[in-house]
């Protein structure tokens, strides 16, 4: 996910390994909390074969009562996600019920087979990691039975070169984990039941690895790439706070707001700080990196 993530903002992928998240910004939300629900739900629909709709109202019923908790702390009310939640599966029954038929001549997708659901697999060949949501074998546009990687989006089908790329470094990682050739993975939408067949193209995977070694590059050497200049992604970004706060103190000066993606944020944020708040904040960085440096010595012996 982390390198999937680095595709729009590599800046982004990079402080999300510096920094935890505050508590606000930990907070669940709505949006997150019926995710994580159909996640569930589609898979242990997959676990058990089975997609009757009272079957999947009872697991969304279990799975709302498992969360009680974080509906509250997001301020929503279990009737609210409910209805959200069976919206977002309203067409996964009936795709369920064609693509799973064995006697199916009509569709272009027939999977025959759950491998696995929630594979985690480390690629010491490739240096990548992930989980899987489900590993299946199918068969897609008449060719034969093939194992793939099963991607599950909760949000509207796009064009999102991060969606690919997440599915693309699973086939890498399948193929490696199995020692069978991985040529494509499956990318669901499942509010809109579209399925999108992701080729392993080999100069799409060369591109991906060529992300990756340049992230673990700045990673290493603790390196930030310069901010982007897209308002609208920034506007949106988890990030964004700590991005311009760490502008300010590695990089930016008290009237460098003009020269910001956001301005306005920018200056609301720093315009408190003095010098002593900078230098503090640069040593005790300073001194966390060298105990991370000291840390991952012995982290490579497990190599």
């Amino acid at each position: 996910t982390l390198i999937a993530d680095s595709f729009s903002c590599t800046r982004r992928a990079v402080l999300s390994t510096w920094t935890q998240p505050s508590i606000e910004d930990s907070r669940p939300t709505a949006s997150l909390l019926c995710g994580s629900i159909v996640h569930a739900v589609v898979e242990e629909c997959f676990r058990e074969r089975c997609w009757q709709s009272e079957w999947i109202a009872g697991l969304v019923e279990t799975a709302l009562a498992d969360r009680i908790v974080d509906i509250f702390a997001c301020d929503a009310t279990v009737d609210s996600l409910r209805a959200m939640v069976h919206e977002m599966l309203r067409a996964f029954p009936s795709w369920c019920a064609e693509v799973f038929r064995d006697d199916n001549l009509c569709s272009s997708l027939r999977i025959s087979d759950v491998v696995d659901i929630e594979e985690g697999v480390w690629s010491v060949r490739y240096g990548i990691k992930g989980k899987v949501d489900a590993t299946l074998r199918f068969q897609l546009d008449g060719q034969a039975g093939q194992l793939g990687p099963f991607e599950l989006k909760t949000g509207k089908a796009t064009n999102s070169v991060a969606h690919r790329g997440q599915t693309l470094l699973y086939t890498l990682l399948l193929s490696e984990r199995h020692s069978v050739p991985v040529t494509a993975g499956l990318l669901f939408y499942v509010m809109t039941g579209e399925v999108h067949r992701v080729a392993a193209r080999r100069d799409e995977l060369r591109g991906i690895m060529v992300q990756r070694n340049r992230l673990a590059h700045l990673l290493v050497t603790r390196t930030l790439p310069r901010q982007i200049t897209n308002q609208h992604l920034c506007r949106s970004c988890y990030q964004r706070d700590t991005c311009l706060l760490v502008q300010r103190v590695y990089g930016g000066t008290e009237d460098s707001a003009e020269t910001e993606t956001l301005p306005d944020r920018y200056k609301e944020l720093t315009e408190g700080l003095t010098q002593l708040h900078i230098d503090f904040c640069r040593h005790w960085d300073g001194l966390l990196f060298m105990e991370e440096e000291h840390v991952s010595r012995s982290r490579q012996s497990i190599w």
